[in-house]
């Protein structure tokens, strides 16, 4: 919205062509002056109807004078600017969770590599293969049935 809003025909040379003035408020209808030459804009929405005003006016059209309002800009900021803020904010909020999911990871794969799942240590391998050895030597070989033996019925 930004970027419509910048590149519309007169959005951005309005924004560098436009001048505050000072004008002042009389029952609904501000008064100001630009360059010797005096001007009025109707203001039908105005909640105080008499005070100061500022008026934003183009040189080239200074008969077009445009007023601040308050609830209106608002609006324009928060739908210029709302949009990219949020999404700037989402970014954020999935980086961060992305860290954090991360660092959840590591600490378990640390606390998983020390427990069952993982593995016999080679400690243990090493200390039990030769008693291993020893007692299937000392049995002998092993006896297997075959066809040839004769199985009584």
């Amino acid at each position: 919205m930004l970027g419509s809003i910048l590149l519309s025909p007169n959005g951005w040379q309005w924004w560098l062509d436009a001048k505050a003035v000072r004008g002042h408020e009389q029952d609904g209808i501000v008064s100001y002056s630009f360059e010797g030459q005096n001007w009025s804009i109707d203001d039908p929405h105005s909640l105080s109807r008499t005070g100061p005003r500022t008026v934003y006016v183009i040189a080239v059209d200074p008969g077009d004078g445009a007023l601040v309002n308050t609830p209106t800009a608002i609006l324009d900021w928060t739908l210029t600017t709302g949009p990219g803020v949020l999404g700037i904010g989402l970014v954020v909020i999935g980086f961060l969770r992305r860290s954090r999911t991360r660092h959840r990871q590591m600490s378990y794969d640390q606390d998983a590599s020390d427990t069952y799942g993982h593995g016999i240590p080679s400690t243990v391998i090493h200390r039990t293969t030769p008693a291993r050895h020893r007692d299937t030597e000392s049995e002998g070989p092993a006896h297997r049935p075959n066809s040839d033996d004769a199985v009584p019925t």
